[in-house]
């Protein structure tokens, strides 16, 4: 065979894998394959995988009743079985269980490799990625499947006949008396007549009509489907019915069943009503009840919603069942699953009842103190209908509630009979004093599944069928009766629902009967009954959505809805009337206010006048600014004799300067004499015992000595912590300070960072809808420089926001000269104008905001724009509806611009996830003064952050960096809050150079560091070691891009990317200090050459340079790692434009480290006296200079 074994995925591929067309969607699968990798239990009845169904095609992928298909089946273990179209597995899984041998095959990768997950730890399943129709082997095989695969032959093929292409090609794998097992929807099923969509092209009637396109899915009606594996060479065919279809089965019914006159097939699926896969719960009628008289013509089978197919080849012995039918409980914890078979056996049809794992003890307590068992049995079948069918039929045909309760008082008069009161077994009359109130009576706990749909009407009166729940000792009639009307109510179609609450068809039911109960006693049935299916199905009591308003099974009556929707459109239409009546009235008073108009022009010409002799008055003004001239030359000249006196006064601080320079000079000769390093442990040793004898020693203080060395142990390992020393030695007032704070740190790690929790995201306002007007204004406030082309679209798209009372723009331009301040004037925004030497952020916003005069006001940068007419709307409704909570302030999260680099969505997704607003809106509040604490609950974002301008004056900006982050937590430290939405977005991101992510990152750090006093940093320990590293690095990085250019590599990116970091990393490198930098980006190579001409003596590198180098080459690999992390969820194969981006995205990230690096050494080396000080602030100079 032509296939290679992939280790890391577990499954057979070719050297080349092809795209496949069909997928469930990347983040769909991706989240797939991590729910099976993460659980330890991978089985067929997993709890684990349960948990991680939250939609569709987890739930189709992961649900233990996809297995049931297979079931009816009868495979043996150790027969060979062939699987065409595995999915993700979950029926492959179950084959590999029963042991039988798998051969799974799968088109996806993405899918194959989920499927070899599932089937890891079976050593009797293989997985192969290819093709269904070029897949190939030798062997043959007993049995083959297509689940869910015929149908999209079309899609694969070109063949006229693609459904016999696919039969005949895959032919040759069968084995002499091999089977082939098709699943597949039938095109005419109940269901599509009952306005269900057709399951894979999401449109009603498109199979019902043969609406099918030529490359789309197809399904077949039954003599269709018979005619193709007869054209394709499979004359023999055997039938089963599953239902409600073959995806997620509960009954599966034999042909045999349906031609059997003493087996009632209906009977068997009278709660397995169709699911529409596309949503809808609109139906025009009763499938069960339609079912029924389908059988009763014999045409069943052809309205099947789908069918399981065994096709033998000529001269073969035919398929035949041994089962007339099977039902599956098996969405229960698995001591209480089970199966139940139906079959003849000595000319009598047998029920058996078995469980599906034989060997748990079934029978558990229960919340409200009775032991329930699940009883296994066998029986003997009985004839006849569910009594549950005359619900089904009153309710089809609109009847009231004293109907239903007339069909279902039978029931009722059954119960009666084994009933008692004060715990006695002995029957009594019904209606003497204590008698009459139904919490009064009691029933043997072997009747507690005594309900509608386990009572069957025979000739011979009523039959208690299917008793697997027992109780161990007697147990209310309220429940038993409470649990069979909930459950009873919620199946079928009720068009004209009269019944408002289980509670009314209980007290009608008690009334039959002269018996009493109150709504209070039936919510406490319900709430039992909650207990108990809490215990049969394992889940939390919160997750069981039962009420005593469950009156209806979920669909809707297409019919009535109509109905309903007509007389709402004729509400409307009057409605409209109404309105075009008011706008007639509002036209005549238009007229009279252009009437209004006139004679305010004639006033206007009266102001005209007054204007010109105002002019004359301005004349007379210019005269006396003449004079003012004359007076500010004369003061000139006073300045020219100050600015000769300041040169004067300059020469002695130059005098004074030189003084200074010589007492420095012999300072660092003190300190650099030998004597005065030996003995600056005992100077810091003295400034601790000092310390300590101030003050009473806190309790906490030993006990958070020992909390702090764990904590870094654990960061950075013994060997780690103890090359740390020197470092905790110079920064030992600050971890004093820490270890000695009251009080003691509750538990854990001194540096570990505050849990953050997200709030429930909410909807933006075009889908949630606008639920009034907001009767407030706001002020936008954007700073400006050259806004470029797109400024005219952003303040197009402010003036266009709805739902705000009003809605003023304040422009704050520093110099530009591209017309920017022209257009927002043509805009009608106010402008203001001040100087580009006097800009800063802070200084720029806070006069805006003095020029502002809006209750709100709302900051943002010029490269952004919102997204929606309700964007402003959004923020400032959020900040209203937590107003209470003391929200004050709204940031908005980012979308990236579709010319964002990799780098740039990146940092952002990780910054998003760090403030725990990427999927969800987030308040923050204060919570701990640690730095993490407050950065993550304290962040806002000039690129929008809204504020009433009441809070604002009174904190105001401050600061020339990181602004909206000191101002977010100076307001929760004052007991406020803070939010940053995910529900509403604006459209901003940046395509900087690799150099910018250098002096960046540089920044970062020591404004982190400065602003935080808690913020702890790795020590740098070599500077000469550093520069090795970064300029080693770069060498390595610009040799790897020549050869990453010239590959042209379609490779998948992260697996590219996860091998530069393996070889780097588990392979040594020989440090290249001599040879110059080519990252592609000129500012950035010049300044690493820059770098190593100045500081870089390559000769002169100890152990303890070479180690610093090598952590530098871990930091950038680690940072490259989080990167790939990210790029693995995002990209796919590469292209041109992907490989140029990851090429950018490498270089970025490496700048970024290096820049993150020098930071480090900047922090550490700056209160050092000596050359290592003056090379760092030199290269502060030189980073933060444009930052």
């Amino acid at each position: 065979m032509k296939y290679i074994w992939d280790e890391e995925n577990n499954l057979f591929r070719r050297a080349h894998v092809e795209a496949f067309a069909y997928s469930d969607g990347a983040d769909v699968e991706q989240r797939l394959f991590q729910i099976i990798h993460n659980a330890n239990d991978r089985s067929t009845f997993s709890s684990e995988l349960i948990e991680g169904i939250t939609d569709w095609p987890s739930e189709y992928h992961l649900s233990r009743t996809r297995h049931c298909l297979i079931r009816p089946l009868g495979m043996k273990p150790g027969e060979k079985v062939l699987e065409l179209g595995c999915g993700c597995g979950a029926i492959t899984r179950y084959l590999g269980e029963i042991g039988v041998e798998v051969v799974a095959v799968e088109g996806s990768i993405s899918r194959a490799r989920i499927a070899a997950e599932r089937c890891r730890d079976l050593s009797n399943v293989r997985i192969f990625v290819d093709d269904l129709l070029r897949f190939e082997t030798d062997e043959r095989f007993d049995w083959i499947l297509l689940v869910g695969v015929l149908e999209y032959a079309p899609v694969f093929t070109d063949e006229k006949e693609p459904a016999q292409y696919y039969l005949r090609t895959i032919t040759h794998f069968l084995a002499t008396e091999g089977k082939l097992v098709i699943a597949i929807e039938n095109k005419l099923g109940l269901k599509y007549f009952n306005n269900c969509s057709e399951d894979h092209l999401g449109v009603p009637f498109v199979g019902v009509q043969d609406l099918y396109r030529s490359k789309t899915p197809r399904t077949f009606g039954r003599k269709e489907l018979i005619q193709q594996l007869s054209d394709a060479g499979f004359p023999n065919c055997y039938f089963y019915y599953p239902f409600p279809d073959y995806k997620l089965p509960s009954v599966i019914l034999s042909d045999d069943a349906l031609k059997d006159p003493q087996f009632d097939e209906v009977d068997l699926i009278i709660r397995s009503h169709a699911r529409d896969y596309s949503g809808s719960q609109y139906r025009l009628f009763d499938e069960a009840l339609v079912f029924s008289t389908l059988s009763a013509n014999q045409l069943f089978a052809e309205f099947s919603n789908s069918f399981l197919v065994v096709a033998t080849l000529p001269n073969t012995v035919p398929y035949k069942s041994d089962k007339l039918a099977m039902t599956f409980a098996v969405n229960r914890i698995p001591e209480f699953s089970n199966i139940t078979n139906f079959y003849w056996f000595d000319n009598i049809i047998h029920v058996e009842k078995e469980p599906v794992i034989p060997d748990l003890q079934r029978i558990r307590q229960s919340q409200d103190g009775f032991n329930i068992s699940n009883i296994p049995s066998k029986a003997i079948y009985c004839h006849g209908r569910q009594l549950l069918w005359r619900l089904l039929a009153v309710r089809a045909n609109k009847g009231n509630l004293d109907q239903v309760v007339a069909e279902l008082r039978p029931w009722i008069i059954y119960l009666l009979q084994f009933a008692a009161t004060d715990c006695s077994y002995e029957p009594s009359m019904v209606g003497a004093g204590e008698r009459q109130y139904l919490r009064n009576w009691f029933i043997p706990g072997a009747y507690l599944d005594c309900i509608t749909f386990n009572l069957i009407e025979a000739s011979h009166g009523l039959v208690f069928i299917d008793n697997e729940w027992q109780a161990d000792r007697n147990i209310p009639l309220g429940w038993v009766i409470t649990r069979g009307v909930l459950h009873s109510l919620t199946i079928g179609l009720a068009p004209g629902n009269t019944i408002k609450s289980v509670a009314d068809v209980v007290q009608g039911l008690c009334k039959s009967v002269q018996m009493f109960t109150t709504e209070a006693e039936i919510t406490g049935w319900i709430d039992m009954e909650a207990n108990f299916l809490s215990l049969v199905h394992g889940q939390a009591l919160s997750d069981i959505s039962i009420s005593i308003y469950n009156s209806v099974s979920g669909f809707i009556c297409l019919n009535q809805a109509v109905t309903e929707r007509d007389i709402q459109i004729i509400s409307l239409n009057q409605a409209v009337a109404g309105r075009d009546a008011q706008i007639i009235s509002l036209n005549k008073d238009v007229a009279e206010c252009n009437a209004k108009i006139i004679n305010l022009n004639q006033a206007v010409a009266g102001r005209d006048t007054e204007i010109i002799n105002l002019n004359q008055a301005v004349a007379g003004r210019d005269t006396q600014i003449v004079s003012l001239n004359q007076v500010i030359a004369e003061r000139d000249a006073q300045i020219v004799s100050l600015n000769q006196a300041i040169a004067e006064y300059n020469s002695q601080i130059t005098s004074l300067n030189q003084a200074v320079a010589e007492h420095e000079r012999h300072i660092v000769a003190i300190y650099s004499t030998k004597s005065w390093r030996l003995t600056r442990p005992l100077r810091a040793l003295r400034s601790v015992t000092d310390w300590l004898h101030r003050g009473k020693l806190p309790q906490c203080f030993f006990r958070n000595i020992f909390i702090a060395i764990r904590g870094e142990i654990r960061r950075y390992s013994l060997r780690g912590f103890t090359a740390r020393v020197p470092y905790y030695l110079r920064n030992y007032r600050k971890y004093f300070a820490l270890i000695a704070s009251q009080p003691p740190v509750a538990c854990g790690d001194l540096f570990s960072a505050w849990p953050q929790l997200p709030c429930d995201i909410s909807l933006p306002p075009e889908l949630a809808g606008v639920s009034e007007h907001i009767n407030a204004s706001v002020s936008i406030i954007i700073p400006t420089l050259n806004a470029g082309a797109e400024f005219g679209l952003l303040l197009r798209k402010l003036n266009m926001q709805r739902g705000i009372h009003e809605i003023e723009i304040v422009i704050v331009d520093s110099g530009s000269n591209d017309g920017t301040v022209e257009l927002a004037r043509a805009n009608g925004c106010t402008v203001v104008e001040i100087a580009p030497e006097d800009f800063t952020h802070s200084y720029a916003r806070n006069i805006g905001a003095d020029s502002a005069r809006s209750d709100y006001l709302l900051f943002m940068v010029q490269d952004a724009y919102p997204i929606g007419d309700y964007w402003v709307y959004g923020m400032l409704r959020y900040l209203l509806d937590h107003a209470e909570d003391k929200l004050v302030a709204v940031s908005c999260s980012e979308y990236s611009r579709s010319d964002s680099d990799m780098m740039y969505d990146s940092m952002i997704n990780t910054h998003y996830r760090f403030l725990g607003c990427l999927e969800y809106d987030r308040i923050g509040e204060y919570i701990n003064n640690d730095h993490m604490s407050l950065r993550a609950n304290g962040q806002l974002s000039d690129v929008s952050c809204l504020i009433s301008s009441k809070i604002f004056y009174g904190y105001r900006y401050r600061g020339d960096y990181a602004e909206d982050l000191d101002l977010g937590i100076r307001l929760i430290k004052d007991g406020y809050r803070v939010a940053m939405l995910a529900s509403v977005k604006v459209i901003h991101s940046h395509n900087r150079p690799p150099y910018y992510y250098l002096k960046r990152s540089f920044v970062d750090v020591v404004f982190l560091v400065g602003m935080f006093d808690d913020f702890v940093y790795p020590c740098i320990e070599s500077t000469s070691g550093l520069i090795a590293g970064i300029v080693s690095t770069a060498a390595h990085l610009s040799s790897w891009l020549v050869g990453f250019d010239e590959s042209g590599s379609n490779r998948v990116l992260h697996e590219e990317l996860g091998e530069l970091i393996r070889e780097w990393r588990h392979s040594f490198i020989e440090m290249h200090l001599d040879k110059r930098s080519h990252l592609g980006d000129k500012q950035l190579d010049n300044y690493i050459d820059s770098l190593a001409e100045r500081y870089l003596v390559p000769d002169k590198l100890n152990k303890e340079a070479i180690n610093e180098s090598r952590r530098f080459l871990d930091n950038f690999l680690a940072r490259l790692e989080h990167f790939n992390a990210f790029a693995e969820g995002v990209y796919g194969a590469q292209d041109f434009i992907l490989r140029r981006m990851l090429r950018e995205a490498v270089v970025k990230t490496f700048a970024a480290t290096a820049g993150s690096l020098l930071g480090f050494m900047y922090m550490d080396f700056n209160q050092v006296i000596g050359v290592e000080r003056d090379m760092a602030e030199t290269i502060k100079s030189e980073l933060k200079r444009g930052i």
